[in-house]
């Protein structure tokens, strides 16, 4: 607002400029431009934005809307019915109301119906404060403020809705929809149309497709999806316009909300599952997609399809907190099988935070996976901790497990090995060693691992732990 009126202050002060040069030439005096100001004052009142509220409950309505020079207010209570071209009045409920005030600069326009009990309508019109007759000039004041009553309030949205719906079907109600501005009321005549109960399939489509373009509102949007998801999960032919709809939800807490609810609600097949998981990788926040995650994993059966697309959305997640969260979420299901579990560690791997690649490794060992893949790729992730005492945490706690195979025991020497500290290196070793010392392969890998240490100390402290272990025999020979 503050730039326009700056633009108009520059035409107002450009357009004194003209009038006082003109000014000057007829009496050859400039008195300074006081045009201007009076144009800025004016026009800054001309423009003053506009303020509106809106109660409702029970059937009551209370709406306003103002300018500098015009306002309108409106009052209403009960269900009301206008006519077919919606400039008169039709019906009200018993003990139902409409008031139309209308302020235009100086004239004021006041209009009353009100039903009494034996169901007549009476109507009263007053102009400036004074009771006039319903004349031909007040019907046709009438005829043209309720279409922009109607419009805003949405009075009788339901009533003409299912007129709609009676005459001209389901093309009739959206036909309608497509006028209307307020995304309020358009959702009131969306309701209506859904709570029909006999939309087809063609007509479902239609119903969502529009939704999509008609709806600005995010919110408003989201509600009504959200209210009607039934009628789409139970219509297989009409759910990708559904979830067409929800991808134009560009915010992404009224998307997390939406996809949360629908993933507590029964009869999700693994297609609709996938569907969910697909919007929620669209969303920007990672919070919120990992919300939708987390409630996934505790939703989603132990499916290799539905979870392979739940990891594909979570790499998609940029922080390293909340991607730990969501994979975190996902260890805890029962029965995952070994192909997930490799997924799993491989989007553990793409962690950049050793700490959360840590913790998340930690809870796989939890599981005790036994198949030489899924451990492969644990010492895989492993390997890629730059941290020396995060990579020594969490081949210690693997090697707590007891029941490695001679494989797996090599390739945690071989990941021991490249730990930068010799205080970690040789803590893990030093676990190890119990493993090592009655098996000549793992023997000398524990050697060759131990010969990368730099602190003679600790390399000295290993070899006694050895020798305490193994049996009389001869050694592998070591260069020290």
């Amino acid at each position: 607002m503050a730039a326009f009126l700056r633009a108009l202050s520059s035409a107002a002060l450009g357009f004194s400029s003209m009038h006082d040069t003109c000014s000057k030439e007829d009496t050859g005096q400039n008195d300074g431009g006081p045009l201007a100001g009076t144009i800025i004052v004016l026009l800054a009142c001309l423009y003053t934005g506009c303020t509106s509220r809106y109660q409702g409950s029970d059937g009551e309505i209370n709406l306003g809307w103002s300018s500098a020079l015009t306002s309108l207010q409106v009052k209403a209570e009960g269900a009301l019915e206008f006519t077919e071209d919606q400039t008169d009045i039709r019906s009200i409920t018993p003990k139902g109301y409409l008031l139309i005030k209308e302020r235009r600069g100086l004239t004021v326009r006041k209009f009353e119906a009100v039903q009494g009990p034996d169901g007549t309508l009476t109507r009263s019109y007053y102009l400036r404060g004074r009771p006039r007759q319903m004349d031909k000039e007040a019907r046709a004041w009438l005829a043209s403020v309720l279409p922009e009553v109607i419009d805003r309030t949405g009075i009788g949205a339901s009533t003409r809705a299912q007129k709609l719906l009676k005459q001209r079907g389901t093309p009739g109600v959206l036909e309608e929809i497509a006028h209307l501005k307020s995304d309020r009321i358009k959702v009131l005549y969306f309701k209506e149309l859904f709570q029909s109960g006999n939309l087809s399939s063609q007509e479902l489509q239609q119903a969502a497709q529009q939704v999509s373009r008609q709806i600005s509102s995010d919110g408003e949007k989201a509600s009504l999806l959200s209210e009607v998801a039934d009628l789409y999960v139970m219509n297989p032919a009409a759910r990708s316009d559904f979830f067409g709809a929800v991808q134009t939800i560009g915010s992404d807490g009224e998307r997390e909300g939406l996809l949360s609810g629908l993933l507590t609600r029964k009869g999700f097949n693994q297609e609709l599952l996938i569907q969910v998981l697909k919007s929620a990788a669209n969303i920007t926040s990672d919070g919120e997609k990992a919300s939708v995650l987390v409630k996934a994993a505790e939703h989603c059966p132990a499916d290799d399809n539905v979870l392979s697309e739940y990891l594909r959305t979570a790499v998609t997640i940029s922080s390293d907190g909340e991607k730990s969260r969501v994979l975190s979420a996902l260890l805890k299901k029962q029965g995952l099988s070994n192909e997930i579990l490799v997924k799993t560690l491989n989007a553990t791997a793409t962690i950049s935070s050793d700490g959360e690649k840590a913790a998340v490794l930690e809870e796989v060992v939890q599981i005790r996976p036994n198949h030489e893949t899924v451990l492969s790729a644990y010492l895989a992730t492993a390997g890629s901790i730059s941290s020396a005492g995060e990579r020594g945490r969490v081949l210690t706690v693997l090697l707590g497990r007891g029941d490695l195979s001679q494989q797996d025991l090599r390739q945690v020497l071989e990941s021991a090995a490249g730990i930068a500290s010799d205080g970690e290196k040789a803590a893990v070793l030093e676990q190890a060693a119990k493993f090592c010392s009655n098996d000549d392969t793992l023997l000398t890998a524990f050697l060759a691992a131990t010969e990368t240490l730099s602190s003679d100390g600790e390399y000295r402290r290993l070899m006694s732990t050895l020798m305490n272990q193994i049996k009389p025999r001869a050694l592998p020979r070591s260069p020290r």
